[in-house]
């Protein structure tokens, strides 16, 4: 056997898992209602959200750059121009340097990482086997492993991380007349590679009391790239240099900020080149669309999930038959799918009513059919005709 894998075999009787089972069902009844409450949520988010931008389209109105006109003040407006940052963003530790909104350091360490893999068996009499074997490899990530948390610590340490990721951004920019303050110049993101040099590398090596090469576009932490040992670290630099850049905002006392619809949805949109109002607020209103629909496809997972725990008893106790439990499994995640997905478009549809009344009336109604046609394709007549 491989030092770096390791086979544990666990054992589980009938009665242990029917215990879990049951256990299990609180977890699945507060998966169902975080799916309910998620659901809801997200469905009075996405309306506010969608009658803001509605609203903001109506309202904004275009902004001169070169003053700022007193009678906007409050208003939703929209302005296209260069965002200006004054100096350079510095790393203190490596003396690495950039101008633009901000400088990133990212790091690499060389380090064990573990990976499991499990594979359970159903026995005769309802007991289970569960086959775990840790797998351990050395490998770049930009993740710090703790390796006191491996299922074998032992041989597989990894020495605490001498520095993390950082960013270093611009307190303050200006775009024309307006100030630009910390929340829009957070929307650029570092992507542009920094060059780093030998002086940098003495700096770093300097702070670390470690060996610190230029290798390529990185610092290198360790003796030899070419022969990575635990603990050696990679760093790069990357930049968000300033450039032209579309807002539509609040103009608040000669600075740009959230503005707030009578809907409560907030506004504050920034692009990064020029843009027009109408093309920003279409993008917010595709941008709400997808989270909308990610929330609810979240929403339904955990009530799918939820109902699965609260129906789990049943196959653990069918289990005492192995292939009688997989009938009953099946049974069980096929009516735990059609209730999440029935719940959730009633939650989405009640949600809606207020907004589009047809649309969750139309949603019900759906929903209403398809428990009609179950029930009556499973009446004992209609299987009295099958047979025959």
């Amino acid at each position: 056997m491989s030092p770096d894998r390791i086979t544990e075999t666990t054992h589980r009787s009938w009665f242990q898992r029917i215990g879990s089972a049951f256990t299990g069902m609180l977890t699945g009844l507060v998966f169902a209602a975080l799916g309910i409450a998620v659901l809801g949520w997200n469905e009075a988010r996405s309306i506010a959200q969608m009658r803001g931008l509605s609203e903001g389209a109506r309202m904004v109105v275009p902004a001169p750059l070169a003053a700022i006109d007193p009678a906007n003040e409050g208003r939703l407006i929209h302005l296209s121009g260069l965002l200006r940052v004054e100096g350079q963003r510095t790393d203190a530790l490596s003396g690495v340097s950039a101008e633009g909104v901000s400088l990133k350091r990212s790091v690499e360490l060389y380090q064990w990482s573990e990976t499991r893999s499990s594979e359970t068996r159903t026995k005769l009499g309802g007991g289970e086997e569960t086959v775990t074997t840790y797998s351990y490899a050395r490998e770049w990530s930009s993740t710090p492993e703790d390796s006191a948390q491996f299922h074998t610590p032992q041989g597989h340490e990894n020495p605490a991380p001498l520095l993390a990721e950082t960013l270093v951004s611009a307190e303050e920019g200006q775009i024309g007349a307006y100030r630009a303050d910390r929340r829009l110049l957070d929307t650029f993101q570092p992507s542009i590679p920094v060059v780093v040099s030998p002086e940098d590398a003495r700096t770093l090596s300097t702070a670390l009391s470690r060996p610190v090469r230029v290798e390529a576009d990185v610092l290198y932490v360790g003796l030899d790239p070419a022969r990575p040992a635990v603990g050696d670290i990679r760093i790069r630099y990357t930049a968000a240099p300033a450039g032209s850049v579309s807002v539509v905002a609040a103009q608040s006392g000669g600075a740009l900020a959230p503005f707030t619809t009578r809907s409560g949805a907030e506004i504050f949109l920034v692009t990064p080149g020029m843009a027009t109002a109408q093309e920003m607020l279409q993008q917010a209103r595709d941008g709400n669309q997808l989270l909308t629909w990610l929330l609810r496809l979240g929403g339904v997972v955990g009530l799918i999930v939820g109902f699965g725990l609260i129906l789990a008893p049943l196959p653990t106790l069918a289990d005492v038959l192995p292939p009688l439990g997989a009938v009953v499994r099946f049974g069980t995640g096929t009516l735990a799918t059609i209730g999440g997905v029935a719940v959730g478009v009633v939650v989405i549809a009640v949600a809606w009513f207020a907004v589009r009344p047809v649309f969750s009336l139309l949603s019900l109604a759906g929903i209403g059919l398809v428990v009609a046609a179950v029930i009556w394709l499973r009446r004992p007549g209609r299987t009295a005709l099958r047979i025959g």
